[in-house]
C-alpha cells in the first residue's frame, strides 16, 4: 500500500511538473507570436499645437483654453502643424499691444488648418479663444481686427457661409486699419463694431480679406456701412491708386472714432 501511495505521489508530481511546463512553453509560444508594435516615442504626434512664450518660457494653448494676459509688448502666439505639408514648421501670429493685429502675408501658400482664435480685449488685456475647427485650410480671427487667409475656393465659400450663420449678425457696423508690406501692397483689415445702421451683404464678399500670390480681395466700408468698396484681384491697383490716397485719412479717422466708443 505504501508502494501504491509513493508511486502515486511520484506520478501526480510529474504529471504537475509537466503541466507547468506546457503552461510556460504556451505562454513563450504567445510572446513571440504578438506582432503588436509599441508607439515609437519619437514620431511627433499628428496634431496642431498652439503655444506662446512667457519669460522665455514655452505655454501651450489647448483647445478650448482661454488665456488673459496683460500686454506690455507684442505677444506673439505659435502655430505648429504636421497636418499638411503646406504649412510652415512654425508659423508666428503677432498681436501688437495697440490692439492691432498683424499676420505675415508674405507666407501666402500658408493655410493654418482649421485654427480658430477669437479674442476681446479691455483697457489693460486681452483674452485668447482657441478652438480647432473641421474645416481646413483658413485661419480667422474675430475681435478688434480680423484676418481670413484662404487658399482653397470650396473652403473660402464654407467658412463664409459658417461667419453669415453665426457671426454676421452679432456685429454690424466696420471699423479698417491697413498695412504696407515690404512689396509694397497694401494689406487693409477690417473689424467689427455694434452699430444700428449697419448691414452686410449674404453673398459673403465683404467678410474676407483673401491673400493671393500677387493681390488681395479687399472690402473698405465706412462708419454706418454705407459706402462699400469691395475689391477684386483686377482692381486692386485701382483702388490703390484711387482710393488709397484719398480715403486713408477717413479710414484712419473712423477707427480711431470707434475705438474711442469702446
Amino acid at each position: 500500500m505504501k508502494k501504491i501511495n509513493t508511486k502515486y505521489r511520484e506520478t501526480k508530481t510529474l504529471f504537475t511538473i509537466l503541466f507547468l511546463f506546457i503552461l510556460i512553453l504556451a505562454e513563450w509560444s504567445c510572446k513571440d507570436d504578438d506582432t503588436s508594435i509599441e508607439p515609437d516615442k519619437n514620431i511627433k504626434n499628428e496634431k496642431t499645437e498652439i503655444y506662446y512664450y512667457n519669460n522665455n518660457n514655452k505655454q501651450v494653448i489647448s483647445a478650448n483654453d482661454t488665456l488673459s494676459l496683460k500686454l506690455e509688448s507684442t505677444l506673439t502666439i505659435y502655430i505648429d502643424s504636421v497636418n499638411s505639408p503646406s504649412i510652415h514648421a512654425q508659423t508666428p501670429i503677432d498681436i501688437q499691444n495697440n490692439n492691432n493685429f498683424s499676420y505675415d502675408c508674405h507666407a501666402r501658400e500658408v493655410a493654418l488648418s482649421g485654427v480658430m482664435v477669437t479674442w476681446n480685449n479691455n483697457t489693460e488685456s486681452m483674452a485668447f479663444y482657441i478652438d480647432i475647427l473641421p474645416l481646413n485650410a483658413y485661419f480667422y480671427v474675430q475681435g478688434t481686427n480680423f484676418i481670413i487667409n484662404v487658399t482653397d475656393e470650396t473652403v473660402k465659400e464654407a467658412i463664409q457661409d459658417e461667419l453669415i450663420k453665426n457671426y454676421i449678425p452679432n456685429y454690424s457696423a466696420i471699423k479698417l486699419s491697413y498695412k504696407t508690406l515690404s512689396n509694397g501692397d497694401l494689406v487693409f483689415v477690417y473689424g467689427s463694431e455694434e452699430s444700428t445702421n449697419g448691414t452686410f451683404n449674404e453673398d459673403g464678399e465683404n467678410i474676407s480679406l483673401l491673400c493671393s500670390d500677387h493681390s488681395y480681395t479687399i472690402l473698405y466700408a465706412g462708419e454706418n456701412s454705407k459706402n462699400e468698396y469691395s475689391i477684386t484681384q483686377d482692381l486692386t491697383r485701382k483702388f490703390k491708386e484711387q482710393y488709397a490716397t484719398e480715403n486713408i485719412q477717413e479710414v484712419l479717422t473712423v477707427t480711431t472714432l470707434l475705438k474711442s466708443n469702446n
